[in-house]
């Protein structure tokens, strides 16, 4: 018997010994977890700081936008007024201005010396012209036309071999209304 007694106290030590065991592990388990509780309320916190201060320099970072645009639109508009004052208005292109209305061209010399009389203009084109004369139909580019007819058609010896199509088109139009009120 007692050695039923011994085994009987050594389980009621060892029962003791795993409750205390036990109540000992889940006590630091709640001291761990007010622990990491504690940690996660702080960077909670600190998250909050740190998005007060995001937000308030997101507003500052708008107004300073605002602030340059505006000085931009203010310099912008300074520039344009000195544009406005220092560059001299371009002079109209010749597209505007208008050839007259006829088509008879007399008589022309080319700047490589052919002569050709009672010349009537048949077509405008974006390299020269095309008219008939007293012996037959013919094509002359704008380089090689007199200075006179040149400026007449509006070519720039300096600007190039063609006319720009606008120009060509328009005086085109204007020839045929010249041709059409001379059949009249």
């Amino acid at each position: 018997m007692n050695y039923l007694l011994l085994l009987a106290i050594v389980g009621i030590c060892i029962g003791a010994y795993y409750q205390e065991s036990t109540v000992e592990k889940a006590r630091q388990d709640k001291i761990t977890a007010e622990q990491k509780l504690a940690e996660l309320t702080d960077q909670y916190n600190q998250l909050l700081t740190d998005n007060q201060k995001l937000k308030a320099d997101e507003e500052q970072l708008k107004k300073d936008l605002h602030d340059s645009e505006a000085k931009v639109a203010g310099l912008n508009t300074q520039i344009d007024k000195l544009h406005d004052t220092t560059e001299p208005k371009a002079p109209p292109r010749a597209v505007e201005s208008k050839p007259k209305l006829s088509n008879s061209l007399g008589t022309i010399i080319t700047q490589d010396g052919r002569t050709f009389h009672d010349c009537q203009l048949l077509k405008v084109e974006s390299d020269g012209i095309t008219f008939n004369h007293s012996e037959g139909i013919t094509k002359v580019l704008y380089p090689l036309l007199p200075p006179a007819v040149q400026k007449r058609f509006g070519f720039d010896p300096k600007m190039g071999v063609q006319l720009p199509q606008e120009q060509v088109e328009l005086m085109e139009d204007q020839r045929m209304a010249a041709s059409q009120s001379g059949a009249n």
